[in-house]
């Protein structure tokens, strides 16, 4: 465009500043007056000084007079990269357009941050601002926090607010580093306080040996003042005192002792809870072995029928993935089985797996690592830890049990496998050596059970207690006296 203006002649030529560099993009594809090489490991890209320099600041003050007079035509590129982005950074440098794939993104953002090139990185926060969805909200979020893109940051989080609910235990998050996993909780906390304390709880106990440690820290920033006590109050024990007709339920919070009754004409049956329901099975009426279970549904406040024909005297259980593992049990004669069944909660089927090498009654199992563990019990040899990996359908002993007993219960509290003989003393299990370790002493029957990664120990006319194995501290929870409890947990 030409115009005439107090005796000037100006020319405007919108599209010159394009043309030209596309001009000097077609001089770098053909190498022509490149005077500087960056290098990445073993690739290297060609380019021109003056096109870097007044792209990114960075370049621009690498390029100074010395920088010159050094007669350098080399540049070694240490900071984290790849040819593939960097092609990318310098196509954009020379004709405005950027193309990488989602994967490199993070990378992308990294080096742009790095190079000082801010215009880049507000044209990639309005590119991504299209693509933020519900599985990628955690993802975007993090990288909208580690850069400063505040539009894109807002967008991420509305996003991951509104399905928090859904991925807070997710594997995704459990995999995140303390750092990003603090940038999530930062975003959600304040509107999701319950499902950030259970995701805090559950991200260590992926790793409770590395990531204790930061219990404290993570609580004091992101559970909001009542959140534990609330927490807490959706907790409870159910204790089974033995020949007693009544259930008793204890509010872990309120410590208020309640009363239900228990499955109809039923005793010596196993119990564990799923969902919104307590599940019992096994057992007998009279002289007679249950052919059915019977599940307790905490909404109706009733006992129902459900098909699990499990033709056994306590039989030791545990939830796991959707299903209810059945293990070992008194056949009518009180003699112990090697039998294990598993029931499947999605399709009602119950299915018969591999059997154990010992045959026990009454044993204690623990669901942990995609493998099952069996403790204890009323065997013949006795001595013997029994795992299962269900993948495999293969059973395969896993170190000995120092103690023995009629009975064993078993509790998991963050990776620390816990197991307690009914009349003897309580041990940890290290699973990775395999080995048994000396907790407490007892001399009186006892059971144990964990809810939210803390362990409950029931006494035989002790009553109901918090137990702190570090510490050796116990803090009641029920002061009345059961005889012969048996107690499982619940969260809602």
């Amino acid at each position: 465009m030409t115009t005439k203006d107090q005796g000037n002649l100006e020319i405007v030529n919108d599209k010159r500043s394009t043309e030209f560099f596309k001009v000097f993009a077609e001089l770098r594809e053909l190498k022509r007056f490149t005077d500087i090489k960056l290098q990445i490991g073993d690739v290297e890209l060609d380019a021109h000084r003056a096109v870097l320099s007044a792209a990114s600041p960075f370049f621009n003050a690498m390029f100074d007079d010395a920088f010159i007079k050094s007669g350098k035509d080399k540049v070694e590129l240490l900071h984290e990269t790849n040819p593939t982005v960097m092609s990318a950074i310098l196509d954009y440098m020379y004709l405005g357009k950027l193309n990488v794939a989602l994967k490199d993104v993070r990378l992308l953002l990294q080096n742009l941050d790095y190079l000082q090139m801010e215009n880049a990185k507000k044209e990639c926060e309005r590119a991504l601002l299209d693509n933020v969805n519900q599985n990628n909200s955690i993802e975007i979020l993090i990288l909208a926090d580690k850069y400063g893109l505040t539009e894109l940051y807002g967008l991420s989080s509305q996003s991951l607010k509104q399905n928090f609910h859904k991925i807070y235990e997710s594997n995704r998050i459990k995999e995140l580093p303390v750092d990003e996993l603090e940038i999530v909780l930062k975003a959600v906390y304040d509107s999701h306080p319950k499902h950030a304390f259970k995701s805090i709880l559950s991200w260590i106990e992926q790793d409770a040996v590395q990531r204790c440690p930061h219990m404290y820290d993570l609580s004091s920033k992101y559970i909001k003042v009542g959140t534990l006590t609330k927490e807490i109050a959706d907790q409870k024990l159910f204790i089974f005192p033995d020949r007693s007709p009544k259930v008793h339920v204890v509010e872990l919070k309120s410590k208020k002792l309640s009363v239900m009754s228990r499955p109809p004409k039923c005793k010596q049956f196993s119990a564990a809870t799923y969902k919104n329901g307590l599940y019992a099975v096994g057992g007998s009426s009279s002289k007679t072995l249950r052919e059915f279970g019977f599940k307790y549904d905490f909404e109706c406040r009733k006992w129902s029928q459900f098909p699990c024909l499990v033709l056994r005297r306590k039989p030791g259980v545990c939830v796991a993935d959707d299903k209810l593992y059945i293990v070992g049990g008194y056949d009518k004669e009180f003699t112990a089985y090697s039998t294990v069944s598993c029931y499947d909660f999605q399709t009602g089927q119950l299915h018969n797996l591999s059997s154990m090498k010992e045959h026990r009654a009454s044993p204690g199992v623990i669901y942990y690592n995609s493998s099952i563990y069996v403790f204890g019990g009323d065997d013949p040899r006795g001595g013997i830890v029994e795992r299962y990996d269900p993948r495999e359908g293969v059973w395969t002993q896993a170190g000995k049990d120092p103690d023995r007993d009629m009975g064993c219960t078993a509790a998991l509290v963050f990776d620390k496998i816990y197991y307690k003989h009914w009349e003897h003393s309580l041990y940890t299990y290290e699973p990775r050596q395999l080995t048994s370790r000396l907790e407490q002493k007892y001399s009186k029957f006892g059971t144990i059970a964990s809810c939210d990664n803390r362990l409950y120990i029931a006494l035989d006319e002790g009553g109901i207690s918090h137990y702190i194995p570090e510490t050796n501290n116990y803090s009641k929870v029920s002061k009345k006296k059961f005889v012969f409890p048996f107690i499982v947990s619940y969260k809602e």
